[in-house]
């Protein structure tokens, strides 16, 4: 796989951090090398570049999903994101010479939102277009963790991942967090 490092060369330019690389430990070609990359200052689309850079093929075609995903769940902006920095992973297989590679962009919302309400209210919208289900599933799954009002303060949301792929298009994910360390205050 040294081809796929020429690639991500072009993406760790100034301002960007590889913060991990993850790898399947399972034999065969389903193992995956994993690299994430976290873009601070960034906007969507500079983004939506650095993942077309690696997958052209998958990204090509949704790119303008990429730029809504983004000016969404952050507000209404297309960048640049000043706060903690969105990141990408890229996924690479390889099958012989043969590497394929599918890539995702995560959105640190609880960084760009007043408080969980607001967020949620953003999540709904984005996914307001996706099938019932997911929106439900969503909503129930928050409605499980959450342990107090919503318009309390922020920390129950942490990111909103957009995966492209080839054999299920495009997938969303959203992390919740513990609160572990407490309730994160409201932001103005």
């Amino acid at each position: 796989m040294p081809q796929t490092w020429t690639l991500l060369e072009k993406i760790l330019l100034p301002g960007n951090k590889l913060m991990y690389v993850s790898l399947d430990l399972c034999p065969g070609s389903q193992a995956r090398v994993k690299i994430y990359v976290q873009h601070r200052g960034a906007t969507a689309a500079d983004l939506s570049q650095a993942a077309s850079i690696v997958a052209p093929d998958i990204v090509g075609a949704s790119d303008s999903e990429m730029l809504h995903f983004f000016t969404v769940l952050s507000g209404g902006s297309e960048g640049p994101y000043e706060g903690k920095g969105p990141m990408t992973c890229f996924s690479f297989t390889a099958d012989g010479e043969d590497v394929k590679s599918e890539v995702a962009v995560y959105f640190p919302i609880h960084d760009y939102a007043s408080d969980d309400a607001e967020i949620r209210k953003r999540i709904e919208t984005y996914l307001g277009s996706a099938d019932e289900k997911v929106l439900k599933t969503y909503q129930r799954a928050l409605d499980a963790v959450a342990h107090r009002p919503l318009q309390d303060g922020r920390g129950i949301h942490a990111w909103v991942g957009l995966k492209m792929t080839r054999s299920r298009g495009s997938v969303v994910t959203f992390y919740l967090a513990s609160e572990m360390f407490g309730v994160l205050p409201k932001t103005l």
